[in-house]
């Protein structure tokens, strides 16, 4: 089988406007608690676009680093003060994360985003911001929030619009909050000389791990009572690990943002037979035992992003020994990787057609017949409805 070719960059689509975008893209979100504090101090001055102090003005600090975890709880917020009459403000006992401040007066708004070690003396301008009016059409059932990411912004829903009423200038990506996990919708610009007014089509999409919590579950693990990674491969029983870091916790790396799932595949190859993998399954089960059997049959294609050295095969792991394949050559540089269900190849004696066996698919996976290594982030599976895949949620 020849491997799959790979996207050498990952690109989300600009939305023009007043039109209709198409959405596919995997676009993660910073993850991780950083719950850590370093006694971070920031003495702020925030003044109009003259120049002049804005008295009695709110500054928000939001949590750039683990925004997808406080959005889901949320706090994005970590702290908020109203500035003095000469427009200052200070803050003290801020984590040593990434951090954003924001402010609005009116139409006049500003965010302006702090990296680890930033100077503690910030000044702010408040500038005139854009108007959002974003309607969604397609999967949008489950949908009760839409935020941008990174910020401390929320859309109100307005008739048929999602509306962010005043938006600093620049670009965004939109996250969904629907059925308990933030999907990425799209990115879109905002802009201070008129409104943008779009549609967006909402896929249906199951993202199911980015890796930023601690756990052996994927993001629906503790809905399904299982959705747990694990390890295996010939030789396990004899002491010989089939991959690095076998229990899979202490696998998690910096990766394309926040955290990513780290393994090196370690394969002897004095038998042809042999070969490591990595295992989650879809539901359910343990690494001694599979959960009930998943319905992909609607999968339109499968997005991760990854790097590494060597080529992994990509597995869907059917019933009665039915595995749906494709291979994937890994390279140094974080890229978006893109396998429609078009080249997943069966093998099996009872693999007989696609829509005989996806309805009937209990794990994925990623298996080397040679030493590799893999870095794993935000895995996804394109035009599946979370529900419809984990019907127990309902």
């Amino acid at each position: 089988m020849k491997p799959i070719a790979l996207a050498t960059s990952f690109v989300l689509s600009l939305l023009a406007l007043s039109g209709c975008a198409q959405i596919d893209n995997a676009s993660p979100v910073a993850m991780g608690p950083g719950s850590e504090t370093s006694g971070l101090q920031l003495q702020i001055r925030l003044v109009n676009a003259k120049g002049e102090p804005s008295r009695k003005t709110e500054v928000k600090v939001v949590a750039v680093d683990g925004w997808n975890d406080r959005a889901a709880a949320g706090n994005t917020v970590i702290a908020h003060r109203t500035t003095d009459d000469s427009g200052r403000v200070e803050f003290d006992s801020l984590p040593a994360i990434k951090l954003s401040l924001e402010a609005d007066l009116g139409s006049a708004v500003v965010r302006q985003e702090l990296a680890v070690g930033a100077s503690s003396a910030q000044t702010l301008v408040l500038r005139n911001g854009g108007m959002m009016l974003l309607r969604l059409k397609g999967d949008t059932a489950g949908i009760r929030k839409i935020l941008l990411s990174g910020t401390g912004l929320e859309a109100n829903r307005q008739s048929d619009a999602w509306v962010f009423s005043w938006v600093p200038v620049g670009s965004y990506n939109v996250v969904a909050w629907r059925n308990g996990v933030l999907t990425p919708i799209a990115r879109v610009s905002a802009d201070s000389l008129r409104i943008l007014d779009t549609t967006l089509q909402v896929q249906a999409t199951t993202f199911l791990d980015d890796f930023d919590a601690p756990s052996l579950q994927n993001l629906f693990g503790a809905g399904v009572g299982g959705g747990s990674w694990f390890a295996s491969g010939e030789g396990w029983q004899g002491g010989k690990n089939p991959i690095s870091n076998p229990d899979l916790v202490s696998a998690r790396e910096p990766g394309w943002q926040a955290q990513s799932l780290h393994v090196q595949f370690q394969v002897d190859t004095t038998s042809p037979t042999n070969y490591a993998m990595l295992n989650m399954d879809l539901g359910g089960g343990t690494a001694q035992g599979f959960g009930p059997l998943r319905d992909v049959s609607a999968l339109d294609t499968v997005v991760f992003m990854a790097r590494g050295r060597g080529t992994v095969v990509f597995q869907l792991l059917g019933a009665n020994e039915c595995i749906w394949s494709a291979d994937v050559a890994l390279s140094g540089a974080w890229v978006r990787i893109a396998l429609p269900s078009s080249a997943l190849q069966p093998s099996g004696a009872n693999c007989v057609d696609w829509h005989v066996s996806a309805p009937s698919v209990r794990a994925l996976g990623f298996r080397a017949a040679r030493d590799a290594e893999l870095w794993l982030d935000n895995l996804e599976l394109k035009g599946i409805n979370p529900l419809a895949l984990y019907p127990e949620l309902h």
